[in-house]
């Protein structure tokens, strides 16, 4: 179990990465398409939200994992 876990923490935060370059890639909606957008219209404000809202997203399934992972395996 103990490595099924790892596997999930490191899953879990490259799923985050793997969804954004899709949108960057080939969406219409979307952070990877916001970021992409914000990029191209020059608007900075709008790049550094995105970031910000992925590194939260990124953070949050990292914990939800850990927070599984603890009340999985209570030892």
């Amino acid at each position: 179990m103990p490595a099924l876990f790892s596997g999930l923490r490191v899953g879990a935060t490259l799923a985050v990465i793997g969804v954004v370059v899709g949108e960057m890639v080939g969406g219409n909606i979307g952070l990877g398409y916001l970021l992409v957008f914000g990029e191209g219209a020059a608007n900075t404000a709008m790049v550094f939200v995105s970031i910000f809202l992925l590194t939260l997203i990124g953070i949050l399934a990292y914990v939800a994992v850990i927070v599984l992972e603890r009340r999985v395996l209570h030892y």
